[in-house]
């Protein structure tokens, strides 16, 4: 292999598995194939190391250099510098894939331009599935480039850079003070000296993914940004680098060198906004909600509002996956509900908004902090409340709440009706609600914050009419003393042969509940409208009404089990379900009796047969203890 033609492969690899054998097939594949590959594993944790070795003993022009432990990209870049043997020098990243002619072509321009000391060229954008969705053309020429990279910013695609060696000896490596911005640090320094070109052609797959979407660096890269622009004029102007023997550029770094705070917050501002809209051009449209949340320190609220309101309408008409456009709406409405409603209001659906229902009864002391939990999501449309015949004063406290509130809280309650059960309150709130979706509320417990925005997140909520999660467990006095999540911490051991794990992933809590109500109250519960009527509302049971609807919701239609902690459950005295284990033991009885009876064909679910038989409330007759409290993990 002559000296002279010999290039030199460099790709830093951390952690990257997933897309690696790509990247390192595309350029055993090229067409040049006189080069060495030199893959620095930068103490990777996943199977990279043993998918290395296998390549090394497959392909001699293969050389790992390991790291023990992760010291960063910049290091693991300067690692492969130091060991590379070849004239030229080329760069490749862990999840991008080259073109097969792309060594071929580069080291063909330099050797046709021996003036041009670097050549980048175009590049596609790809998703995970290698997908092409962009392609992307940068200046060409010696004189654009100069002009774009002191004025503008970066020009060069880092992972299509194609060198000489040489030119690394001259100027030195990438510098790790300039992180998240090295390669912008290191093409500046390098056209001070020597000319830098881009081809026009495509050379590589620039693979754009949900790993590789973040605003992590954002911050550090705009400040390096900065920084390498400051300090390329100051040495144009024939002043030392002030940089030379710092560790990382910082906002202090900056100011030292005359850039003002303004100007800093402006950069950091600039390039969180050109982040976002990259993202959402390459489907990641949540990018433009975080950016929100991101870019608030930076900019005055009346520029951020503008700048986000824009950003997150192109966001809604992107090209990206229903999956994504769920994450979009659901991080906007926690960065910002004003801009959530301003883009969302006039075409939200029923769907995307919930009805709170409220039964009231003898919890004046409670019900503030019930109503005020669920108002605090834009997802709740309206909060209908109920007084069911209470003696201490909650129904004046309602009727000052929907004062208060007009426009989210209607109070039902009619004077003189007394109290008609938990049952028949229920029933009669979900009538009144407007949205197709509604969510009981009992009033002595609160909503976990974010709940609604967690419900809609989660990807099995589109296919379900019946939501139901993890409870908090809290005293009287509102102070967290324990946790329940769902089937994974029953009462009493579910029966041999359950697979629990199994059977709440794929949503099959049937057999589950036959054994025991491990769902513990209807403030668990989130369910349609169409769902309640085709179940014919909840039965006259005082103490189990909510297990039967569980039952029956789980018959008739789709539950989403979302292993999240949704509610807080308050225990106190006044519980009802403390009130006699045998007529609980009783009800329980009967609700199934009126089930099966129902549905004969449950008794024919091996499971439920088995649930059933060993029903943790019905051994309760016999043995007299009370199984139907909420039992709670400390």
């Amino acid at each position: 292999m002559p000296e002279e033609s010999h290039v030199s492969v460099v790709m830093p690899v951390y952690n990257g598995i997933r897309f690696l054998n790509q990247a390192i097939d595309s350029i055993r594949e090229q067409t040049f194939k006189e080069f060495e590959f030199i893959i620095v594993d930068d103490g990777s944790k996943d199977e990279t190391a043993e998918m290395l070795g296998r390549y090394a003993s497959e392909d001699t022009r293969i050389r790992i250099v390991t790291h023990q432990e992760n010291r960063g990209y910049i290091e693991a870049l300067n690692s492969g510098f130091a060991v590379a043997r070849g004239k030229y020098i080329a760069r490749m990243d862990q999840d991008d894939v080259a073109k097969p002619y792309r060594l071929e072509m580069q080291l063909d321009f330099l050797t046709a331009n021996p003036g041009i000391a670097l050549v980048g060229g175009a590049l596609e954008l790809i998703d995970a599935d290698s997908r092409v969705f962009k392609t992307i053309s940068l200046p060409s020429q010696p004189e654009e480039l100069r002009r774009d990279l002191r004025g503008y910013g970066n020009a060069i695609a880092h992972p299509t850079v194609f060198f000489r060696r040489s030119v690394l000896q001259e100027v030195g490596g990438f510098r790790k003070a300039y992180r998240a911005a090295e390669d912008y640090d290191l093409w500046l320094r390098i056209m001070e000296k020597f000319d830098v070109a881009n081809l026009q052609t495509v050379l590589l797959g620039y693979r754009r993914h949900e790993g590789s979407i973040s605003y992590k660096n954002a911050r550090q890269q705009a400040l390096s940004c900065l920084c390498a622009r400051t300090t390329a004029r100051l040495r144009l102007q024939g002043s030392p680098d002030p940089t030379s023997g710092i560790d990382c550029v910082t906002e202090s770094v900056l100011r030292d060198l005359g850039v003002t705070q303004e100007a800093i917050d402006a950069a950091i501002f600039k390039n969180m906004l050109e982040l976002a809209e990259d993202a959402t051009r390459s489907g990641f449209s949540s990018a433009a909600a975080e950016f929100i949340t991101m870019a608030r320190r930076y900019a005055p609220p009346d520029k951020l509002a503008r700048t986000s309101l824009e950003l997150n309408r192109t966001a809604l008409n992107s090209a990206t996956t229903a999956a994504e456009q769920n994450k979009h709406r659901v991080t906007l409405v926690t960065a910002d509900p004003s801009i959530y409603r301003e883009i969302f209001g006039s075409s939200t659906t029923n769907r995307e908004g919930f009805s709170v229902l409220i039964p009231v009864y003898n919890h004046a002391n409670y019900v503030r902090q019930a109503v005020a939990s669920a108002l605090r999501s834009p997802l709740v449309r309206e909060v209908i409340l109920l007084d069911d015949g209470s003696a201490d004063g909650s129904a004046e406290i309602l009727a000052d709440l929907s004062t208060r509130n007009p426009t989210r809280v209607r109070d039902l309650t009619k004077k003189g009706e007394g109290n008609r059960g938990a049952h028949n309150r229920l029933n009669e709130l979900v009538q009144a609600a407007t949205c197709s979706w509604v969510a009981v509320l009992n009033s002595d417990d609160v909503f976990v914050d974010g709940r609604f925005e967690v419900i809609l997140a989660d990807p099995s909520f589109r296919q379900c009419d019946f939501v139901c999660g993890n409870l908090l467990i809290m005293d009287e006095a509102g102070k967290l003393v324990g946790a329940k999540r769902g089937p994974f911490d029953p009462f009493r051991h579910f029966p041999q042969g359950f697979d629990v794990e199994k059977m709440a992933e794929s949503g099959n809590l049937l057999d589950l509940l036959a054994h025991q109500n491990f769902l513990g109250t209807t403030s668990n519960m989130i369910f349609t409208k169409a769902l309640h009527t085709r179940i014919g509302g909840f039965a006259a049971f005082r103490y189990v009404h909510d297990w039967d609807f569980a039952l029956r919701a789980m018959v008739l239609g789709r539950c989403c089990y979302v292993q999240r902690y949704l509610t807080s459950y308050r225990m106190h005295p006044g519980n009802t379900i403390n009130e006699s284990a045998a007529k609980v033991s009783s009800e329980a009885r009967t609700l199934f009796d009126r089930l099966t009876n129902d549905f004969p064909h449950l008794t024919q679910r091996p499971y439920f047969g088995i649930g059933l038989e060993q029903n943790v409330t019905l051994s309760s007759l016999t043995t007299g203890t009370n199984s139907s409290t909420v039992s709670i993990s400390t």
